[in-house]
């Protein structure tokens, strides 16, 4: 699944990834696109408070495509 949130704020980005996740079963991920280190930064800080792991990332410019699995990494 991706979102591209580039654009939306921070407070919409949380919003979809928080949508997208619960429909997802433990282990799945999905794949952000956001824009700015602002909400690169309250993706990560989502993920960590929600017990979710950023798999990867990748810049582009100022956007940032990141790989988020639900639940903690298992391996």
């Amino acid at each position: 699944m991706l979102i591209d949130a580039t654009k939306k704020n921070c407070k919409g980005v949380i919003t979809e990834l928080e949508k997208a996740m619960a429909e997802l079963k433990e282990g799945d991920n999905i794949e952000t696109i956001v824009y700015g280190v602002p909400n690169r930064m309250d993706v990560y800080a989502w993920a960590r408070r929600k017990g979710h792991t950023i798999e990867k990332e990748q810049r582009s410019g100022a956007n940032f495509r990141i790989t988020v699995i639900k639940g903690p990494k298992t391996s």
